[in-house]
């Protein structure tokens, strides 16, 4: 077997419950992509832990178009709501569970990438961003509101042009201390 052929029949994902190859990947996000678009969403919150499901939605709304704003989940509800208002969303993706987050929005139920999660169409007005916006993350406003992040593909895709693609940057604590030590 060919180097190229191992590569590409090797799994993308592992989530300790199942091993996701690329065509099955690709497929969950086309179908969720073409949805998205389909239901005219424009600006996707996401509020979900890493999962399989949570890298769909991202790279689905990625191929979408769609502006996407991944909501922690420690986030209170005054900072969801603040991040909601001031991204302008009109489409949050959630674990089926928290669906009644949204009571009055419109909601229906997907699986993705064998998670149940709701779709909630939001009555978000269009906010003001830069042109090339893909993806807008929030603080989590310790110190006052939650601020945005408007990040463009093209920086994502760049990333940090002196640490390998491959590899993963971690920092220790105590490179953060307050003190320099």
């Amino acid at each position: 077997m060919s180097t190229d052929s191992a590569v590409a029949t090797r799994p993308l994902l592992d989530d300790g419950l199942r091993l996701w190859h690329r065509e099955e990947i690709e497929g969950e996000v086309d179908s969720l992509a073409a949805h998205l678009r389909a239901v005219g969403v424009r600006v996707l919150a996401t509020s979900m832990d890493n999962t399989p499901a949570w890298i769909i939605a991202d790279l689905a709304a990625a191929k979408a178009g769609i502006v996407h704003v991944p909501l922690p989940l420690f986030f209170a509800p005054d900072q969801v709501a603040h991040a909601v208002a001031n991204a302008g969303v009109d489409g949050a993706l959630m674990p089926a569970e928290f669906a009644g987050r949204w009571a009055a929005a419109p909601t229906e139920l997907r699986s993705v990438a064998g998670q149940s999660l709701a779709l909630s169409r939001l009555q978000g007005k269009a906010s003001l961003m830069p042109v090339g916006t893909a993806k807008i993350t929030f603080t989590s406003g310790t110190t006052g509101t939650p601020k945005g992040v408007c990040l463009s593909a093209d920086a994502m895709r760049k990333g940090f042009p002196s640490v390998p693609s491959q590899h993963l940057l971690m920092m220790r604590s105590s490179d953060c201390s307050a003190t320099g030590r």
